[in-house]
Order: structure tokens, then C-alpha cells, then sequence
């Protein structure tokens, strides 16, 4: 009889950082956005789902800007759509809300909704970003005000307990108040306010798992040595100045710990490397400081075995299990296949479908001996949903629901199965990577990567230079 497979669920949580460093505004909407849909509707169908055990990795730079959002920090969107609620928009500001507010997906959120249509039939296509010079004319007040309102529907999560408001606004659809929409835009930072509690609740609980990330999201190992990128592309072509940064990552990793014990009075256990970009130096660092677990891609772990004489091309799927590194510490790595199917195709698919298809999937993995395959299923937790039916809801209701009566799958953290089945294999080295195409090529590989490198270098230097004439 085949062993159980353990079906590791890591929802990468992430957002840059979007405030101007002067005046401190939010210059981008994503953070209020996906916090009062997707961030607050994963940890509600978590908890809905108590006995499918999962991993949430949060970004520090992220949830720094969720304690902002829901302090009520300022944003230009959102600032904007207050004025020209308060009747104060003047035409720059409307020719920016007409370009702003139809960032929503057009298929599963514009098209499902006859007015939010006909508002963006009335505007018309956009030109190099913007609408045409007549189109702030062509929309009245009351047309402005539902356009805030259906923009901000369009983000609004059905899950959240005071949202039952939403829905009967949702079904007026037309002609909403000045006291509708300004109710619409308080509620945004509402939910943003119980992002966080939501995610402390699971992990008090035992439901869920929360890791982190070094704080600003650097590229660890080619913030360590740039010069590690040719671990994978020997003829890529580096800055000609560089810089070793152990000391800039030892922040990034230490103040994220901070965080993280601050906000959830423990630390975690596991980390996300940005990108899944890992190297033995940067696993040592994790490990240092109490990391028992990283995770990368498992293309990543092909070319590591093949670094270290051990590929073996027949060797059944090596990445369905944990390994035990060189610093102590322990890798996962991701099923490519399987992460990108629910990223990148499942939202195409029937719910029901998508959900019988994963698991079927996670099945062939198991094998009649040894401990439980771990099979690792590791994406950006936010993007994906705006592409299902119901922004992912419906279909990982049909995942949990199965999982919860599945005797030959279990949903499990990845402390879960490393406490239960510590790595039997260890990994000799790392072939420094990440989860693009198992290299550093995105982030060193071009002409403008290499300026920025270079220009960074500089920068750093100019700043340690002023540092040593402070002290």
C-alpha cells in the first residue's frame, strides 16, 4: 500500500514597496486592493477550513504597508477618488481616475457588470496609458461616483463579515450616493485593518504556518557576491563594479525576524527566499539565524544534484521530498508544473475540474515505501485569483473540501512534515539560482540590470563613505 502524500500549500504574499521615501504616499494601489480581497480572503477560506494545513509567507516589506493602509496612509488612488467623491477633482484628477479605476479584469469583473461596461464603452480605449481628451467630459458626477463604486466592488471581499452591505450594492448597481461610495472606500481600509489579526488568528490556532522573507525583498545571493549568477550562466557578462553585501543582507534578514516576532510574538521557522533565488552562502545566513527550512524551485535542485555528480535522469521525481543542507538547515522545492498549472491555467478551467486534477496530480507521487512524498505547491498568493470564477474562492473551496476527505492526500505546513519526517538526504552544494528559469538572468543578465548594479555599488559607497565620516 502506497504512504500518504503530504501536500504542502506555501502562498507567497508579497507587494513592493509602493511609498514615495518624501512624502510618504502610496503611489500605487496594490497593497489596499489585494489586502481588502485576496490577503483577507485566503486567511477567511483558511479558517473556514481548519483541517487543510497551510503555509502563508509574508512579506515584511508587505505587511509594513498593510499597518499603513489600515492606519489609513495615504494614497494617491485613493485620495483621489475622496475628491472627486467630495466633488473637488479637478480635470487632472479625473483624466487619472478614468485611466486608474479599470484596473480590474476585464473578462471576470468589467464584463460580468453591465454598468461598470457601459462606463468603460463611455470612456473608450486608452492611448499610451491614457483615455482621449474628451472623455473626463463625457462622464457626469453620478457617472463618476458609480465608477468609484464599481472599482472599488470589484475589490471588495465577499467574505469579509460586514461586506453583506457590498452585495446589496452590488445588486442596485447604478445611481450610488456620496455616502454609498465614501462607505466603499472606509470598508477597503477596514478589511486592510483585519489582514493582519487574520493571519495571527490561524497561526495561534495551529491552521496554518507563517514564514517570511529578508525585508525589502532583495535577491539574497546576488546581494551576497553578483558574481554568483555565473554559478548557472558562466558567459553572462557582469557589472564591472560590484560589491559584497553581507552586511546589507544581514539587515534585510535580521529586521524581517524583528517583524515578524513583533506582529506574531513568535519567529518563524521557514523562509521564502525573493524569488526562490538560493545559494549555499545564503542558506548559511538563513541558517545562522534559526531558519530551520527555505524553499526554492525544483529546477533548481536538478541542476544542484547535477553540480554535485548525483543526476540521475531515472531518478523518481527528487523533488518530492525535503533535503538536508550542507549549513544545517533544510530545502523544498516546488513543483514547477503543478505551482504554474494553478497559477497560470486553473483559472481557465471548472472548479470542480481544476480541484479533482490537482489532486490527482499530487497522487502520482506517491510510492509504496519510505516516508510520505512531499509535494510543494508555491506561488504568489494574491495574483492568480482575479483570473478564477468568484477570484479563486470556488475553486479552493472544491481544493479543501477534498482534501478534508481525502485519506491518501494530507494538506500539511512544511514544520509539519520536516518535524515528522526529517531530510534522509542531504545536499551537497547549491547551484545558485532562482524559480525564473533556475538562473539570475532577470536580475543581472541584461545591459540595464548591469547599470543598476553598478549605480548601486555607487551608491552604497557614497553612503558608507558618509557613515565613516559620522562616527
Amino acid at each position: 500500500m502506497k504512504r500518504p502524500v503530504h501536500l504542502a500549500l506555501v502562498w507567497h504574499m508579497h507587494q513592493p514597496e509602493y511609498r514615495d521615501p518624501w512624502s510618504g504616499i502610496a503611489m500605487l494601489p496594490w497593497v489596499r486592493l489585494h489586502a481588502a480581497r485576496h490577503y483577507f480572503d485566503m486567511a477567511a477560506l483558511a479558517a473556514e477550513h481548519p483541517d487543510v494545513r497551510q503555509t502563508f509567507n509574508l512579506t515584511p516589506v508587505l505587511l509594513s504597508q498593510l499597518q499603513g493602509e489600515g492606519g489609513g496612509a495615504a494614497e494617491r488612488l485613493l485620495a483621489a477618488c475622496r475628491r472627486a467623491v467630495g466633488g473637488g477633482a479637478a480635470g487632472d484628477d479625473r483624466e487619472f481616475l478614468l485611466g486608474a479605476l479599470f484596473m480590474a479584469n476585464e473578462t471576470r469583473h468589467i464584463a460580468t457588470s453591465p454598468r461598470y461596461r457601459e462606463l468603460l464603452s463611455l470612456r473608450g480605449p486608452l492611448a499610451g496609458g491614457l483615455p482621449d481628451s474628451g472623455a473626463a467630459e463625457r462622464f457626469s458626477d453620478s457617472d463618476m461616483l458609480d465608477l468609484i463604486a464599481w472599482f472599488q466592488l470589484s475589490w471588495t471581499s465577499a467574505l469579509w463579515p460586514g461586506a453583506g452591505r457590498a452585495a446589496e450594492l452590488r445588486l442596485k448597481g447604478r445611481d450610488f450616493s456620496v455616502e454609498e461610495v465614501e462607505w466603499l472606500l472606509d470598508l477597503h481600509l477596514e478589511i486592510a485593518r483585519g489582514v493582519v489579526p487574520a493571519y495571527a488568528s490561524l497561526a495561534r490556532r495551529g491552521v496554518a504556518e507563517l514564514s517570511t522573507t529578508p525585508f525589502y525583498h532583495p535577491i539574497g545571493p546576488l546581494l551576497l557576491d553578483v558574481g554568483c549568477a555565473h554559478d548557472a550562466r558562466p558567459d553572462m557578462i557582469l557589472p564591472r563594479r560590484t560589491f559584497h553585501g553581507d552586511r546589507d543582507l544581514a539587515w534585510h534578514l535580521d529586521e524581517a525576524l524583528r517583524q515578524h516576532e513583533r506582529l506574531f510574538g513568535v519567529r518563524p521557522r521557514g523562509m521564502w527566499p525573493a524569488e526562490g533565488g538560493v545559494s549555499d552562502e545564503f542558506a548559511a545566513a538563513a541558517a545562522a539565524r534559526g531558519m530551520e527550512w527555505i524553499a526554492s524551485d525544483d529546477q533548481v535542485l536538478r541542476a544542484s544534484l547535477h553540480k554535485s555528480g548525483f543526476d540521475d535522469p531515472d531518478a523518481p521525481s527528487p523533488h518530492h521530498a525535503a533535503w538536508r543542507l550542507e549549513c544545517g538547515s533544510s530545502i523544498i522545492f516546488r513543483d514547477h508544473e503543478l505551482s504554474d498549472l494553478v497559477g497560470f491555467t486553473y483559472g481557465r478551467w471548472d472548479a470542480e475540474e481544476a480541484a479533482e486534477d490537482l489532486l490527482r496530480r499530487a497522487r502520482s507521487a506517491a510510492r509504496p515505501a519510505g516516508p510520505p512524498p512531499l509535494v510543494a505547491v508555491i506561488l504568489d498568493g494574491e495574483n492568480p485569483w482575479e483570473h478564477f470564477s468568484g477570484h479563486g474562492a470556488e475553486f479552493l473551496r472544491a481544493l479543501f473540501r477534498r482534501l478534508e476527505a481525502s485519506e491518501d492526500v494530507r494538506a500539511v505546513t512544511v514544520a509539519d512534515h520536516l518535524r515528522e519526517h526529517p531530510p534522509r538526504s542531504a545536499l551537497r552544494t547549491l547551484r545558485a539560482g532562482s524559480w525564473i528559469n533556475h538562473d539570475f538572468a532577470v536580475w543581472a543578465g541584461h545591459a540595464e540590470d548591469r547599470l543598476a548594479w553598478e549605480l548601486l555599488s555607487d551608491a552604497r559607497e557614497a553612503f558608507l563613505a558618509g557613515e565613516a565620516l559620522m562616527e
